[in-house]
């Protein structure tokens, strides 16, 4: 998830900033690929394919 907030009053972007969403098995206690439905209705409400998420040592890995 990348976002930016803007300032009304200095009519500029005041801050920007970005977040890893992972999709977690609380029971199994790992990270679970993101449901087919979940990754549809991103792609479509961005607009864009899921782009891959870095990994530590420059590697990186699809989502889904």
């Amino acid at each position: 998830m990348e976002y930016e907030v803007r300032s009304r009053a200095l009519g500029r972007v005041a801050a920007e900033g970005d977040t890893l969403i992972v999709s977690y098995d609380y029971m199994a206690g790992e990270r679970v690929p993101l449901r087919t439905e979940y990754r549809d209705a991103i792609i479509a409400l961005e607009g864009r394919d899921l782009p891959p998420i870095p990994r530590r040592g420059g590697q990186t890995e699809n989502v889904g």
